[in-house]
């Protein structure tokens, strides 16, 4: 494992436009975009987990073993990056491994408590494994940390759930 380096503007404004061709599924673009991003950047694990996720993306079944091999060298480059494994949680959701998306998933929020956004994810993936116990615990820390309608509401389901 090596130390992660400081990130430039550069590197930081095209991974922040990775994300949103990932939330609009261009996956053509974001695979070249990551492509060169990893080229530029060789040691971000950020940029290489990108890549990982939009070579699966692009093509589904025969990228997979290539993606996961990216994907495990993205994590051994920074082990401590949340990031990197918020990736690789989209990874596995991609591939419906739901099982792995919950293992990123809890190691990305183990390294960013804050992020509600993984903690919701969490509680998601908690209910797709039918694990209604840590359901019902991912979604109180999220009713806790924004009370709003949507996580009252989803909190009293959680209760009824687990009963």
């Amino acid at each position: 494992m090596t130390k992660p380096q400081t990130k430039s503007k550069d590197e930081i404004k095209k991974l922040k436009e990775l994300e949103k061709l990932q939330s609009s599924r261009d996956y053509a673009n974001g695979f070249k975009i990551s492509n060169k991003l990893v080229k530029n950047y060789p040691k971000s694990s950020e940029a290489l987990a990108w890549k990982a996720y939009f070579t699966y993306a692009k093509g589904q079944g025969p990228n997979k073993d290539e993606a996961l091999n990216m994907q495990k060298e993205a994590i051994k480059l920074d082990m401590k990056s949340s990031t990197t494994w918020r990736i690789s949680a989209q990874l596995y959701k991609e591939m419906l491994d739901y099982k792995g998306a919950l293992r990123c998933s809890v190691m990305a929020s183990k390294l960013n408590p804050t992020d509600v956004n993984l903690i919701n994810d969490i509680a998601t993936l908690n209910l797709y494994d039918k694990n209604y116990r840590e359901f019902l615990k991912y979604t109180r820390e999220v009713f806790d940390k924004t009370p709003n309608s949507y996580s009252i509401v989803r909190f009293l389901f959680a209760l009824a759930m687990n009963k």
